[in-house]
């Protein structure tokens, strides 16, 4: 059949019509989409899901600090249906490789093709660090787990960061005081040559010296250090009431054994920061008996949500001190608790929650300080004690309401 130029032009404003209608059902982006079946889900803070990014250190050195994250984070959100305020949960988890430009391409991993409403993690200070001036400027809400560093509280505060866990300042100053009366009057540091070693040793000598100690000496060791005989003969020379040694890893362990080994344990105190979960030797129990540490969670404290954690923690990994995992624990409960009172996953919203809130933690509780986005918590002095061939703990003492200065006390 032939078609008259009126009929042709009929049909063309029909083709054409109907092209128009199937571009505005792609949308803008050029058809790339389907077309609406009604099931999608909707955009923004309207989702029924939120994906969550975890970026923490897996390999090298501090990868068990990394695992206990982990366990629990992902122990929180099984107690609690897998969601995070009233939306389900999806974990997008990531290795740093505790290296700062593996870090930011995983950062940058996450934000741009993952599409991660908030990011959780930093395992050390120097991952948090090298990622500080990104997260702010993409001004992308981020749950430090983990990593202490004293400046992300001080000159290089962002509104979009806050921290679950402690502070290095916390970590370092909160036993010195006990210390100085009870144990005594003359300490030895020994800590990492790192961000986190340098500022715990620097808010343990401050807080020490100003309850009356004196710091005898200061050294900082390689990460990775094997062989400590040279720092234990300066140590017997000196001979000093206490030692600090700010270890958390395989390096902490092995300075506890070699301390033993070198016959100073039973002459001088030992403050170690080694989790009990590195101790899984006869010899490793050994060296840590008797040595004190500062932790934000007693295991034994009276209130419900510290029963419910060790009840749930216990059946999951009888064989595992929970340590490191309340960290993981709290910074999936501050996500869940602040994006439920914002009722919202915009930044904007939850960095409002998250300046003054506070929670029902398994350490107790837990207050955000807006002059420093970090939590304001009570620590627990204790010391490791061996009872029937197993580590555990023996509390001495609560360092209640522990914070830190609004300012640099250090800065020069």
């Amino acid at each position: 059949m032939r078609l008259t130029n009126k009929g042709m032009q009929r049909s063309l404003a029909v083709v054409i019509a109907a092209f128009l209608l199937f571009l505005t059902a792609c949308g803008s982006n050029g058809g790339s989409a389907p077309a609406s079946s009604g099931t999608e889900k909707p955009a923004g803070n309207q989702a029924d899901s939120v994906k969550v990014g975890v970026l923490l250190t897996f390999s090298g050195p501090f990868a068990t600090v990394g695992e206990g994250l982990k366990r629990g984070l992902e122990l929180y959100f099984e107690l609690n249906n897998h969601t995070v305020g009233g939306k389900k949960v999806e974990l997008v988890y990531e290795d740093d490789e505790n290296n700062p430009q593996v870090a930011l391409r995983k950062y940058h991993k996450l934000v741009d093709e993952d599409k991660i409403d908030l990011l959780i993690g930093m395992t050390t200070s120097t991952t948090l660090y090298a990622l500080r001036d990104q997260i702010d400027r993409d001004k992308k809400p981020l749950i430090v787990a983990n990593a202490g560093g004293n400046d992300s509280s001080w000159d290089k505060k962002s509104d979009y960061i806050y921290r679950a866990a402690a502070s290095n300042y916390q970590q370092g100053a909160a036993i010195s005081d006990y210390i100085a009366k009870n144990v005594g009057k003359k300490a030895y540091i020994v800590s990492y040559d790192n961000p986190a070693g340098r500022e715990q040793a620097e808010a343990f000598k401050s807080a020490y010296e100003a309850a009356g100690g004196q710091v005898m000496q200061m050294e900082f060791p390689k990460v990775g250090t094997n062989d400590f005989a040279g720092f234990m003969t300066q140590i017997a020379q000196a001979k000093p009431d206490v030692v600090y040694n700010m270890g958390p890893s395989t390096d902490g362990m092995r300075f506890a054994v070699q301390f033993k080994e070198f016959g100073l344990k039973d002459k001088i105190a030992l403050i170690s920061t080694v989790p009990t979960d590195l101790a899984t030797t006869p010899e490793m129990i050994a060296a840590l008996d008797g040595v004190y540490g500062i932790k934000i969670f007693k295991d034994s404290l009276d209130n419900p949500a510290t029963k419910k954690f060790m009840e749930a923690f216990t059946k999951k990994y009888p064989n595992i001190p929970p340590n490191i995992e309340i960290m993981g624990y709290d910074s999936a409960m501050l996500a869940d608790k602040a994006i439920e009172k914002a009722g919202s996953t915009k930044a904007e919203d939850l960095i409002q929650v998250m300046k003054n809130i506070s929670l029902d933690s398994p350490r107790g509780k837990f207050q955000m300080d807006p002059k420093t986005n970090n939590p304001i918590s009570d620590f627990f002095v204790q010391k490791f004690v061996v009872k029937d061939g197993k580590l555990g703990f023996e509390y001495l003492d609560t360092m209640k309401d522990v914070g830190m200065p609004e300012k640099n006390p250090f800065k020069k």
